[in-house]
């Protein structure tokens, strides 16, 4: 129960979106933990961005809520639909939370957490959706700053400070091993210059996700550059939706990579980026990995604002966005994006930039 000091003792925390999005709670939480240190954190997320909060010491259990599995059980049986959401809504009730952090943006999610009894429900009055809050934060959208300060601002209301707002991913020794055994088994010595690429990525963008996707000829290129200039051993990263992209970067490079793509979960993925320099990539859930892992990377921007969505914090020194300097980008705005058929943002940027971009950081 909340106490007479305004602390609470059980805190949910709210986020349905993909692992970038769930990447930027990260700080906020942290920020909770580090004012109520004794307090239960829970976390409802999707299944893919589950194995993301996984290890993370601030996380007591985590609750995998997807919306495509209960359409699809709701299509078999509605009966059975209904008593798996009922289900659900019973495991969290019986914990007893007094404060949820709600970053869903939708009214269903506030209206869970107040029919199950949370006292205090912090979110987004996004669209007049937070029907069901007790504090609502006035948003149009995101813009002008981050989106870790914007989900900062949740603490406003708690009065909470916070320092050093950095993403984090906690990975255990074994998966740290399992890395090293990695590279031990493709004769990746532990002096060589490793740079991973990952050409595809956005999966939340659904059939949206080409906006977000350099050309894979033009990471090609980089990739056979940085082999023959700077003697780098180069890792092709991608998941099983990213193959057929994968392939293509693989097949037109003339110095063959590392490839790792379609062949590692999303935790030696990230045990994987931890080993590496750099990572090359396009502005997707990878970047915000490689910046949760520590290491420098070279992203490649389109429609996406990188102030709003880039990596965070930005430092020169360890973070570069190449982008097409041309008078419509950023168009996705608002969770929208207009129409376009040229996709100069990305179209434009050559080679030749995005080497220069990774040299410098190197």
């Amino acid at each position: 129960m909340t106490t007479k000091d305004n602390s609470f003792d059980r805190v949910l925390f709210i986020n349905p979106f993909g692992i970038g999005d769930v990447l930027f709670t990260t700080p906020v939480v942290r920020a909770v933990k580090e004012k109520f240190p004794k307090a239960y954190i829970g976390y409802v997320c999707n299944r893919r961005a589950k194995s993301i909060l996984e290890g993370n010491p601030n996380i007591d259990v985590l609750y995998v809520y997807e919306k495509d599995e209960y359409r699809a059980e709701c299509a078999k049986s509605k009966l059975r639909c209904l008593n798996k959401f009922v289900a659900f809504l019973k495991s969290i009730k019986k914990e007893k939370f007094d404060l949820t952090i709600d970053l869903s943006l939708g009214r269903p999610y506030n209206f869970f957490s107040w029919f199950i009894g949370i006292k205090r429900r912090i979110g987004f009055n996004y669209k007049k959706r937070g029907t069901f809050l007790t504090d609502k934060i006035e948003l149009e959208g995101y813009s002008n700053k981050h989106v870790v300060e914007h989900y900062l601002d949740m603490l406003d209301s708690l009065k909470l400070p916070y320092n050093n707002p950095y993403l984090e991913i906690a990975l255990s020794e074994k998966e740290k091993a399992w890395a090293d055994d990695f590279l031990k088994d493709n004769a990746v010595k532990a002096d060589d210059l490793i740079i991973g690429i990952t050409p595809g990525g956005g999966e939340s963008w659904g059939s949206n996700a080409h906006y977000l996707h350099w050309q894979e000829e033009k990471f090609a290129e980089v990739a056979d550059i940085l082999i023959k200039q700077n003697n780098a051993r180069i890792i092709l990263f991608g998941s099983q939706a990213d193959k057929v992209r994968c392939d293509k970067v693989y097949n037109s490079m003339k110095h063959k990579p590392i490839a790792a793509y379609g062949n590692t979960n999303l935790r030696q993925f990230c045990a994987l980026l931890s080993k590496c320099r750099l990572l090359l990539c396009n502005d997707t859930g990878p970047l915000h990995m490689a910046v949760a892992a520590g290491i420098k990377t070279a992203c490649i921007a389109g429609p996406v604002d990188e102030k709003v969505y880039g990596p965070y914090p930005f430092e020169k020194t360890k973070h570069r966005v190449v982008a097409s300097d041309i008078s419509c980008r950023p168009c996705y705005r608002k969770f929208k994006m207009n129409y376009c058929e040229h996709v100069k943002c990305l179209n434009g940027v050559s080679v030749e930039e995005v080497y220069r971009n990774v040299k410098e950081l190197l």
